[in-house]
């Protein structure tokens, strides 16, 4: 939430709570209501140098946004540039640069040449043969980005958690030029093979570690790797009855996804899908 309705999540609203209790004519022996604990908010989100406000028109109309780019792509720029400490601005110039310098040519870039290599050379997921101190040392680099990610996740450092998750895709993106498989592979095919089997493997994870900030995205990667399941994310609307009342509520069948926050490890044999781009590049405003 925004920083000006604080005041009334932290005052106001467990005022209320207070005074209602147990009683009241809807409340009656439904037990104590739980006070709010954890309020998270943040700064505002600035138009240039106005507030936005939906009354003035003055800010982005969600559902026109959605109509030109990816959802992704405008969850990546809010979460990595958003007000999580101090008043930001909205700005397209921004929006794009952080889209193509960032995300596309960091996260994006990664998917891309790891599974299109291992696509057209092997069209599977490779097996590893033994490993070197820089196969082991980029596994490992990602793995324990979990701990960092998950930890700042839950202390609400939702800006600082997607930028450890994109150190650790820059760390995926190091060991692949350095080892550059396709030139490995005209030589050792054996070699280039478990390049690309630690790389799907770091691609796996990283993807894991994208899904709270990029679900969509994420899904497509799991699928490129040739899994079948859903990683999070398939939302629905569904009529309840309470009360002798139906209303339609948004939820998931959660019970379907794809459970771990963990270092993931695709099995080698996996036939992979044709690959494609994950990320478009925006043209500068």
């Amino acid at each position: 939430m925004g920083k000006d309705n604080i005041v009334f999540h932290t005052v106001i609203w467990p005022s209320m709570l207070i005074g209602y209790g147990e009683g009241g004519e809807l409340g009656a022996a439904k037990g104590s209501l739980h006070l709010p604990d954890e309020v998270v908010a943040s700064e505002f989100l600035m138009f240039g140098e106005e507030q936005m406000s939906a009354s003035r028109g003055v800010g982005v109309n969600v559902r026109d946004v959605l109509e030109r780019f990816d959802a992704d792509t405008i969850r990546y720029y809010l979460t990595a540039a958003g007000p999580e400490t101090q008043d930001s601005s909205f700005s397209w110039p921004e929006f794009v640069r952080r889209n193509n310098d960032e995300l596309l040519a960091n996260w994006g870039n990664l998917v891309n040449r790891t599974l299109t290599n291992a696509y057209r050379n092997f069209g599977e997921i490779p097996a590893a043969g033994e490993l070197t101190e820089e196969d082991r040392g980029v596994l490992e680099g990602v793995a324990a980005a979990f701990d960092t990610v998950g930890g700042l996740i839950e202390q609400s450092r939702f800006r600082a958690a997607l930028a450890e998750a994109l150190r650790a895709s820059t760390l995926a993106n190091q060991y692949i030029s350095e080892q550059a498989p396709w030139s490995v592979i005209k030589d050792d095919r054996a070699r280039a093979g478990t390049i690309l089997n630690v790389g799907l493997r770091c691609v796996d994870s990283l993807k894991v570690l994208f899904t709270p900030f990029l679900p969509f995205s994420s899904q497509t990667v799991h699928g490129m790797l040739g899994y079948d399941d859903v990683v999070a994310g398939e939302l629905e609307f569904r009529d309840v009855a309470d009360d002798g009342e139906t209303h339609a509520i948004l939820t998931g069948n959660y019970g379907g996804w794809r459970r771990g926050w963990s270092s993931s490890e695709p099995p080698p044999g996996q036939k992979l899908r044709e690959p494609t781009p994950l990320f478009k590049k925006l043209d500068p405003v």
